[in-house]
């Protein structure tokens, strides 16, 4: 999906107003995308003005800046400056302009554009190091990240080593940066604790690729109650904004909000053939009560792996059958797993450890179930179902350094499955 983008909204439906706080990235081949989705905006404000929502939207392409305002009057920029600043620092700004006064509202973060899911950015080898920064072309740098699993977000650049000032006024002058899930993740926290004070977000959407995943929804159950994102690779114009707007106005809960949005989603990708996509809505206080089940269900497939090697063959099929076809196949659909896992364990020798993990696994589908409260892709893609975890067939712990590989086990089963870890 290309196009940066974080819209922050705040809603309401009768009697609970909805705001929101769009920022995009529209540098390079992102510009078309953007543009598409502010003409989306202004259409749906010409189209049926509203007391109901407004809203700010930050664009950055290159070095321009534009601060756009929404309302029942229309949009109109209200800002049109040199970006001297990090995007991180302007976030927080426009967050305020958009929120400051309306304890009330409804609150939805949108991010749209490149995404890798709980694949972070990391320091590049020193040979690529030296290749990236002779870069003289937005074009090619794009291309790179994409390679490169990366998320095109903020100038954030402590999220790569130490260099230069030279170095640094690459990225500046580019406005380019890597930001990663965690660094994302602590923006969402400090809005909803600072900002909003210590209310939730009602809807954090990510309109980007592979954001999905268990270890992103992991990290925003304390700040926000539901999240929308893709586990596939998402089509470049994303998501359509006019029906976005349509879903604040129409829907009167932040649930029902959620579930149309997906569905509307679906119902713009049916009319192009052929193109691949998926969306889903998940219920993030469903996700927490998921957490103990699902270290639960790593634990003890650990344990029959560790006790039986034709049991790990029996995982290492299962594997292979839901792994997802993005991201070096390196994640699986957790639901298609667990249900898989499920059936195979009938066939194999039943022992005490057996027995433990299909309790765990029912309990976990259950919860798990609970937690996607809406799912939609092409019909071919049969195990994709709302979640993907890292399932990778080899592990390496330096690609897998987001915050919930330090507060699960899943690590620990990723090292059991790989047989580098004794259980």
């Amino acid at each position: 999906m290309a196009g940066f983008l974080l819209f922050f909204v705040s809603s309401f439906c009768s009697s609970t107003p909805w705001a929101f706080y769009l920022v995009v990235q529209a540098d390079g081949f992102l510009h078309e995308s953007a543009q598409k989705t502010i003409e989306n905006l202004e259409k749906a404000c010409a189209a049926a003005p509203y007391e109901t929502v407004h809203g700010v939207i930050d664009l950055f392409e290159g070095t321009q800046f534009k601060r756009y305002f929404l309302d029942q009057k229309g949009m109109r920029i209200v800002d049109h400056s040199i970006f001297h600043n990090s995007i991180s620092s302007t976030m927080k700004k426009g967050a305020l302009y958009a929120f400051e006064g309306y304890p009330h509202y409804r609150t939805m973060v949108i991010f749209s554009g490149h995404g890798s899911g709980s694949m972070e950015p990391h320091d590049f080898p020193l040979g690529e190091k030296r290749k990236l920064f002779q870069i003289k072309t937005e074009s090619y740098y794009s291309r790179y990240c994409k390679r490169k699993n990366l998320f095109l977000a903020d100038l954030v650049y402590n999220a790569m080593t130490q260099s230069t000032q030279d170095t640094k006024s690459l990225f500046f002058n580019n406005s380019f940066c890597l930001l990663s899930s965690t660094s994302l993740c602590q923006f969402l926290d400090s809005v909803s604790q600072n900002i909003l004070n210590g209310r939730k977000i009602d809807i954090v959407g990510f309109d980007a690729c592979h954001m999905a995943t268990l270890e992103i929804a992991d990290e925003l159950v304390d700040c926000a109650q539901y999240m929308i994102a893709s586990q596939e690779a998402e089509y470049k114009n994303g998501w359509d904004y006019t029906a976005l707007i349509e879903s604040l106005l129409l829907c009167p809960e932040s649930y029902s909000v959620s579930r149309r949005i997906v569905y509307t989603y679906e119902a713009q990708q049916r009319k192009k053939e052929g193109i691949s996509y998926s969306l889903s809505a998940l219920d993030l206080d469903s996700i927490k009560r998921f957490r103990a089940v699902f270290n639960k269900v790593a634990t003890h497939t650990a344990l029959c792996m560790s006790s039986s090697s034709l049991f790990h063959d029996t995982v290492c099929e299962v594997r292979l059958k839901v792994e997802q076809d993005f991201l070096g196949h390196s994640c699986v659909d957790l639901l298609s797993y667990y249900e898989e896992l499920l059936a195979e364990i009938e066939c194999v020798p039943h022992t005490d450890h057996v027995e433990c993990l299909k309790v765990a696994l029912i309990e976990a589908l259950v919860l798990l179930n609970q937690a996607i409260i809406a799912s939609v892709s092409l019909r071919e893609r049969a195990f994709v179902k709302g979640c993907s975890i890292y399932f990778p067939k080899s592990y390496d712990s330096s690609l897998y350094t987001c915050s919930f590989s330090s507060r699960s086990l899943w690590t620990s089963f990723l090292m059991a499955f790989n047989g580098s870890l004794s259980v």
